[in-house]
């Protein structure tokens, strides 16, 4: 009992030591503020000719797994890369029987180069070369694509921009 009476005694006086009022006063502070200057705009650059080069995509590649037809993972050339000829084209695919395009747009759409490849599909890994001239540094689109058994038109189409070089 004793022990609990000492307690509240102590707690009693931290209380009272705490919440007296033996400080001076706090003097009223303003506060005013001024406006600011917002920094200047900064011009966002313009987007790379590689980076708008390809057009809407005509028929988009599904996304299926690696052991379905039409299965494509592009290795090589990744997106903006920098290329000369041949143009190497590399990855893991599953085409239906084996058969793929690799088609090169300049970007007026103009076909650059254009090459029908056959692969086993036994294995997914494939690497092509396909054979290109421009005369300056020309953005262009790389299509990967199939061709449609009913009228030979491009289809599961993937699209990487780069930059073909002399």
């Amino acid at each position: 009992m004793l022990r609990a009476l000492a307690l509240a005694m102590v707690l009693f006086m931290a209380a009272a030591v705490a919440c007296s009022d033996d400080r001076p006063p706090t003097p009223a502070v303003t506060v005013t503020l001024a406006p600011v200057a917002s920094p200047a705009a900064t011009a966002v650059p313009a987007a790379t000719p590689v980076a708008n080069v390809c057009g809407p995509n005509p028929s988009p590649a599904p996304a299926v797994q690696p052991s379905d037809f039409s299965y494509r993972m592009i290795a090589s050339p990744l997106p903006g890369a920098v290329v000369q000829s041949p143009l190497t084209v590399s990855g893991q695919a599953n085409p239906f029987e084996g058969a793929f395009s690799v088609t090169v747009f300049s970007a007026a759409g103009q076909q650059i180069a254009a090459g029908d490849f056959n692969k086993s599909n036994l294995s997914p890994a494939f690497s092509v070369a396909l054979p290109f001239s421009v005369m300056a540094p020309s953005p262009a689109c790389v299509w990967y694509h199939e061709r449609s058994g009913r009228d030979g038109s491009p289809i599961n189409v993937t699209q990487v921009p780069v930059l073909l070089q002399p």
